[in-house]
C-alpha cells in the first residue's frame, strides 16, 4: 500500500531535476542594450574630448532639413601649415560668472571699444550687484566714457569703473600669447572661442595636405566668391561679421582668438586650424559666405565632418552639436533661410582641428537678394548677436550633458 507513494516522490523529485536552475542571461535585455549604444541619425552632442557610448539624441527647437546643397560649396581657403605653434597655456582668467543680465547687445552701441583692466577690479552693477572680479589684462566692451567714468557692457550687465583703471593698451601676457601662437588674443574669461575670417588678401595656389599625415593634397587657400549685386569680396564681408562678432563674444564674457583682422595676412587653411588648435579654443567658428552656379540657390548652413573622418572623427558629435546651435540661432536671428548641417571630410581646415569646428555660410552671395540684404550693417549685427546665440547654446548644451 505504501508503494504508489514512493513511485509519486520518486516522479516529483525527477521532474524538479530536469527543471534545473534558471538561466542567469536575458536575450531581450541583451539586444535592448544593444540598440541602446546604436548611432542614431542626429548624433548627441559631448563635452569636448569626451568618447561617445550612447545614442546621440537631437537638441533643435526647429528641425534641420535634411537636404543636400544645390551644389556643393566651394572649399573654403583653409590651409594648414605643415609645423603646428607651439602650445602654451593662455593666462589664467575668472569663472563662475553670473547669468546675463537684461542690457542690450554691445552692437546697439556705436562707439564701443575694446579696453583691458589694469589690475584687480571689482565690477559691480550701479545698484551694487557683483558681477565679478576681472582680473588684470582682461577685456572688456567699454561702452561710453563721461569725465572720469566708463561704462561696461559685461555679460549683459552695464557697470561703470574709473577711467584709470582701464587701458587701451594690450596687456604684456596678450602680446607674449600672440607672438607665440598667432592669432589676436583677447583675454576676457573662462571659454575661449577662435573666430576665423575666411579667406584673405590673396588666395594661396600652394597645395598642402587635406589632413595630418594625408598624401591628398589642396590648394591651401582659395580667393573666395563676391557679391553679384553688390559686387562686395566675400573676405570683407566675412571679415566686418567676425569683427562684429568678437566684440558681442567679448561683452558677454568670452574671451576671442581672431585668426586674422586684416587682409594682408598669409595663413592657409590648414594653419589657421593648427593656431586654433594651439590656444586650446574651445569652440573654433570659420566665417563665410557662399556662393553657386545657380542664381536661386539661397539659405544658411554650417559644415563639419563626418564621424568616420578620418583626422578627427571623434570630434563629430561635439561639431555637429556646435553646427546645429549656430545655424538655428543664426537663421533665428537674420531670417535667413534654414538649410542644413553639411557634413563632409573635404574640408581642410575642419580635418585640421583638434576642437569642435564649425564653417558657418551666411547666405549666397551668388543670390542677389541674399547679397545685398547681407551688405547691410542691421543684418551683419544681427548675424553676429545670432552666431553668439548660438555659442551660448552650444555651451548650454555641453553643460546639461
Amino acid at each position: 500500500m505504501k508503494r504508489p507513494f514512493f513511485v509519486l516522490l520518486t516522479l516529483t523529485l525527477a521532474l524538479l531535476t530536469a527543471c534545473g536552475e534558471p538561466a542567469s542571461g536575458n536575450t531581450s535585455a541583451d539586444e535592448s542594450s544593444k540598440t541602446a549604444t546604436t548611432p542614431a541619425v542626429t548624433p548627441e552632442l559631448t563635452t569636448p574630448n569626451t568618447p561617445v557610448t550612447t545614442a546621440p539624441q537631437p537638441m533643435t527647437t526647429a528641425p534641420i532639413t535634411s537636404n543636400v546643397p544645390e551644389t556643393e560649396p566651394p572649399e573654403t581657403t583653409d590651409t594648414p601649415t605643415t609645423e603646428a605653434p607651439p602650445v602654451t597655456e593662455p593666462p589664467a582668467v575668472p569663472e563662475d560668472l553670473p547669468e546675463m543680465g537684461p542690457a542690450p547687445s554691445v552692437l546697439e552701441y556705436a562707439d564701443r571699444k575694446i579696453l583691458y583692466t589694469l589690475d584687480e577690479t571689482l565690477l559691480m552693477t550701479a545698484d551694487g550687484t557683483v558681477v565679478t572680479d576681472l582680473r588684470a589684462g582682461h577685456a572688456v566692451l567699454a561702452v561710453e566714457q563721461i569725465d572720469e567714468t566708463v561704462t561696461i557692457l559685461y555679460r549683459g550687465w552695464l557697470c561703470v569703473l574709473d577711467v584709470d583703471q582701464l587701458t587701451g593698451d594690450v596687456p604684456a601676457s596678450a602680446v607674449e600669447t600672440q607672438n607665440t601662437m598667432g592669432g589676436i588674443y583677447y583675454p576676457a574669461g573662462a571659454k575661449l572661442i577662435a573666430v576665423d575670417a575666411g579667406h584673405q588678401g590673396k588666395a594661396m595656389k600652394e597645395k598642402e595636405p587635406l589632413g595630418p599625415g594625408s598624401t591628398e593634397l589642396k590648394a591651401m587657400l582659395s580667393s573666395g566668391t563676391a557679391g553679384v549685386s553688390t559686387r562686395i569680396a566675400e573676405r570683407e564681408l566675412n571679415l566686418q561679421v567676425s569683427l562684429l562678432l568678437r566684440d558681442e563674444l567679448i561683452s558677454r564674457g568670452y574671451s576671442v582668438m581672431m585668426i586674422r583682422e586684416t587682409h594682408e595676412v598669409t595663413l592657409s587653411n590648414a594653419q589657421r586650424a593648427q593656431i586654433a588648435n594651439a590656444y586650446g579654443a574651445d569652440a573654433f567658428v570659420r566665417v563665410h559666405a557662399n556662393g553657386s552656379t545657380n542664381p536661386d540657390a539661397r539659405g544658411a548652413m554650417t559644415i563639419c565632418q563626418t564621424a568616420k573622418n578620418p583626422y578627427n572623427g571623434e570630434l563629430y558629435e561635439e561639431s555637429y552639436a556646435l553646427s546645429e546651435c549656430m545655424l538655428e540661432s543664426y537663421c533665428a536671428a537674420t531670417g535667413i533661410k534654414l538649410n542644413n548641417v553639411w557634413a563632409t571630410d573635404t574640408m581642410t581646415g575642419i580635418n585640421w582641428a583638434q576642437i569642435p569646428v564649425t564653417i558657418m555660410e551666411m547666405g549666397y552671395m551668388s543670390n542677389a537678394e541674399e547679397d545685398e540684404l547681407m551688405a547691410t550693417t542691421a543684418f551683419r549685427k544681427n548675424a553676429a548677436i545670432g552666431m553668439a546665440d548660438g555659442l551660448d547654446a552650444f555651451f548650454e548644451w555641453e553643460n546639461a550633458n
